[in-house]
């Protein structure tokens, strides 16, 4: 229903109600006004009544003074009174309706004036018989006439008493129509404000409070109308243009938020050399500035075959305790195609049981590549279904390629740092050679700067005497361990190494022949190397259980 049609529904209801009630009032006006001229014509009739008596008795009093008394202005008095008693006989014939009784009055009266005329006229009236005889007659006649009249007066003041007895019950009919006419005036008062209230104020007010609320920034603020007319309609393209506004408000903050995302990134690519510690800013700040459920950068550890995780926005607690095997269905699929891997609902994905997606329902996943080679997976996840918009991938890929700079860039500095170590050492090294002249002293120089460059836990160097290896010098030994690892030529992996005169890199010395591993201590990786004047071998050079930045111990490579 239109909201036009309600106002018209509502003004022809107001119009009714005014018609209502002026047609009550004039029902009881006229009602009122008919009960007033009926009272009105009966008070007029007694009084009719009453004057006829009174004139017909004072001139039936005449004649009979004249005929008595013979006194000349009785006869004065006739021609005075006639006229009056005439014009009430005149009036009483416009409301007498019962045709008889005026006929019979109208038939006496003449009598009466006949012979009320012939006493007047007679000269000498008194003691004349025929007087007396007819002043008889005037008497009778006017008797019947007064009784006449005063059987119609007596059957108007009935009619009038009738009509005083009416009047009382119009009256309470009148008050309990009045009063029933406002109470529902009242009433139809009341609902028409209710409607007009709940129809215009209403759902103004409610249109100038979402006004004001938007206005002061309240945008998930809605009206929610329920209304089919025009203000309905209204109110939902009012929560249509504010859900849009809404939206485009988000999506301004969101790139913007991705903007200075972009920007604190790139700088800390730029300026942080720290690989962790630009990895865990980096993490932190996607999490924060794109609101997504985690955060996570895996890297590949070669000598285990799986990726670890190194950054997380998850406590710090669960670092590096993850590790994912290269054969895992969706990291096997980014390491084959070097592309990233969407996933808006992971139920719904054909490989559901990856180890990479953990607890995650949605995920973007993409390889950090170095030579054309996956060497880590930088993954934000969601615990619920989410549709990844082109404008989150093309800055999570951003991000990506930020995340493979920043890995880069560390790397280079990690392998300018070393070389410029590795130049020290060897500095120190000669240096230790031309200058010490000590033997015992240069060699414990030389393990321990060779250990510490190569980040080993130890290093032991043989020299070759009667055909034994025996101890010269040693660091990262227990006290007291070098007695016991003197070694014959073919003897554990130093034995080896001398008697073939090649160097030996161990990744898994535990996978060794049992007469082919280390004496005395556990190790897990070794490498070792001959030393030779010449063709000929004077001894070893062997060091054991490499370690990376965090701790782990790692294979050596062909570079150490």
């Amino acid at each position: 229903m239109s909201l036009k049609f309600k106002l018209f529904a509502m003004l022809s209801a107001f119009v009714i109600l005014i018609s209502i009630l002026a047609g009550g009032t004039l029902i009881i006006f006229e009602k009122m006004s008919s009960n007033i001229g009926i009272l009105y014509e009966a008070n007029e009739e007694q009084r009719l009544f009453v004057e006829l008596e009174n004139n017909l008795t004072s001139f039936l009093e005449v004649p009979r003074n004249w005929g008595y008394t013979g006194n000349q202005r009785f006869r004065r008095q006739y021609h005075e009174r006639l006229p009056r008693v005439l014009k009430s006989f005149g009036e009483m014939d416009e409301i007498l309706d019962k045709t008889e009784e005026r006929e019979r009055i109208g038939r006496e009266f003449q009598e009466i004036l006949s012979l009320s005329k012939a006493v007047i006229n007679k000269s000498f009236p008194i003691g004349d018989p025929e007087v007396r005889n007819k002043i008889e007659n005037i008497d009778e006649k006017g008797r019947s006439i007064l009784t006449i009249i005063g059987k119609l007066h007596m059957v108007s003041m009935e009619s009038a008493s009738f009509i005083a007895q009416k009047s009382k019950e119009i009256k309470r009919n009148m008050i309990f129509y009045l009063l029933l006419l406002i109470c529902f005036s009242i009433i139809a008062s009341l609902y028409l404000i209710l409607s007009i209230r709940r129809v215009i104020t209403e759902p103004f007010d409610e249109m100038l409070k979402a006004t004001e609320k938007v206005s002061k920034g309240e945008l998930s603020y809605r009206i929610n109308s329920s209304r089919k007319d025009e203000y309905g309609i209204v109110a939902d393209r009012f929560d249509n243009m504010i859900e849009e506004l809404q939206s485009s408000n988000s999506q301004i903050a969101r790139k913007l938020s991705e903007t200075e995302l972009l920007l604190e990134v790139a700088k800390s690519a730029a300026t942080t050399i720290d690989l962790e510690h630009a990895l865990r800013f980096i993490i932190q700040s996607v999490s924060a500035k794109l609101h997504y459920d985690s955060c996570e950068i895996y890297t590949l550890r070669q000598e285990k075959n799986v990726f670890c995780l190194d950054a997380s926005s998850s406590p710090e607690k669960e670092h590096g305790e993850k590790a994912v095997p290269l054969t895992d269905g969706i990291l096997k699929s980014i390491i084959d195609t070097l592309d990233h891997i969407v996933i808006q609902d992971v139920e719904q994905y054909e490989v559901t049981d990856s180890e990479l997606t953990g607890k995650f329902r949605s995920v973007f996943a993409a390889p950090i590549i170095e030579n054309n080679r996956c060497t880590g997976v930088f993954l934000v996840g969601n615990t619920h279904p989410y549709a990844f918009t082109d404008d989150d991938l093309s800055t999570l890929r951003i991000l990506t390629h930020t995340i493979n700079s920043v890995i880069r860039n560390a790397e280079l500095f990690q392998s300018t740092k070393r070389q410029l170590h590795e130049l020290t050492v060897l500095y120190e090294l000669s240096s230790a050679v031309t200058s010490v002249l000590d033997l015992e002293e240069l060699l414990k120089r030389i393990a321990e700067q060779i250990a510490r460059q190569l980040s080993s836990r130890g290093c032991i160097i043989r020299l070759l005497e009667k055909d034994k290896l025996k101890i010269k010098s040693y660091y990262g030994l227990p006290e007291g361990a070098e007695e016991e690892m003197e070694l014959s030529l073919g003897e554990s992996i130093a034995g080896f190494v001398a008697e073939n005169g090649a160097p030996l890199l161990v990744e898994d010395v535990s996978a060794m022949p049992a007469h082919l591993r280390v004496p005395g201590i556990d190790v897990q990786t070794v490498i070792c190397v001959p030393l030779k004047v010449g063709e000929s071998v004077i001894g070893t050079l062997g060091l054991y259980d490499k370690y990376n930045d965090r701790g782990d111990v790692i294979s050596y490579s062909v570079d150490d």
